[in-house]
């Protein structure tokens, strides 16, 4: 009769098993030695620890070595900007959890900020109008994200710990002020009727308020900004022009002009900007904002004399 092979198998009307490292140990040819060289090569994978982690980027050399950045942040003005200030050492006074930190204000005594050797802030700004735009988008695709279990009711960002630590104390609003926003958001009443009246967010930021606090009143309050505190900033960026924004930035730091691949991903991009494609006006805010059009016309100044 032909010679049978030996198989290991389950019970009846299961598969067999897979062969153990036994049975690959039996049916290897060669000496002991060799057998164990395999029984080795099988087990070590097992053994080993996993990876370590990529080491973080490594900080750039600065043009003084004394400087401590404090990153000023109004919501929707690029937070992939945090990416670039993390080359750099952080001033001890800025916090830099995320996303608790994201929009801490500086404060209405700059002189530990600005004043202190080495303290230097930097910001990135933006078009007052497209901000506010960007902003009521951002809110609408937070209050389409699922609850968490357990969480009920709307708006989704008014539970005093909110998983997305987004869009609520940290942009300044007090809390009657931003539950109605937020219904009015997730109701879909177009951007101009819901946010329009919040002006001089930048404004309020560089003053030491929070954004959406609507403390500055006037052209004034801007004016009054720049010269006593945005004018002593060490770099000043516009989010619209990213990539020359972060050549300026690095150049100020560091005195070479370039940027690094990762400085610019987008690390928190919106969705479309339109309620109605076929009404792409409703999605706009008509009305100008007169306090942070003061500042921006600075910071364009500005731009453009240290590009």
């Amino acid at each position: 009769p032909a010679q049978r092979t030996k198989t290991r198998a389950g019970p009846i009307g299961h598969k067999p098993l897979r062969p153990t490292m036994s049975d690959a140990l039996q049916r290897s040819p060669g000496s002991r030695r060799q057998r164990l060289r395999l029984r080795r090569r099988i087990a070590l994978p097992a053994l080993l620890p996993p990876p370590p982690p990529p080491p973080p980027p490594p900080r750039l050399p600065m043009l003084n070595a004394a400087w401590a950045l404090w990153w000023l942040h109004p919501p929707k003005t690029g937070t992939s900007f945090r990416d670039s200030v993390l080359d750099y050492p952080w001033s001890a006074y800025r916090d830099t959890t995320w996303p608790q930190g994201c929009h801490q204000v500086l404060g209405l005594d700059m002189t530990d900020r600005i004043q202190r050797p080495g303290a230097q802030v930097v910001a990135m700004f933006r078009q007052p109008e497209d901000r506010l735009v960007s902003a009521y988008f951002h809110m609408r695709d937070l209050l389409r994200k699922p609850r968490p279990k357990g969480v009920r009711g709307l708006p989704r960002l008014e539970w005093p710990q909110s998983p997305v630590g987004c869009c609520w104390k940290d942009w300044g609003w007090e809390p009657s002020v931003f539950v109605r926003v937020h219904k009015d958001v997730a109701a879909a009443v177009p951007p101009e009727r819901a946010l329009a009246r919040f002006t001089g967010c930048m404004t309020n930021m560089v003053l030491g308020y929070g954004c959406m606090s609507q403390h500055a009143t006037s052209p004034a309050d801007a004016r009054r900004a720049v010269e006593q505190r945005l004018r002593h900033f060490l770099f000043v960026g516009d989010q619209g022009q990213w990539n020359m924004s972060l050549c300026l930035f690095n150049a100020i730091m560091t005195g070479r002009r370039f940027v690094l691949p990762r400085q610019l991903a987008n690390s928190r991009p919106t969705s479309t900007k339109l309620l109605d494609p076929a009404n792409p006006a409703g999605s706009a805010i008509a009305t100008r904002d007169p306090i942070d059009g003061e500042l921006w016309n600075y910071v364009q100044r500005r731009f453009r004399r240290d590009v």
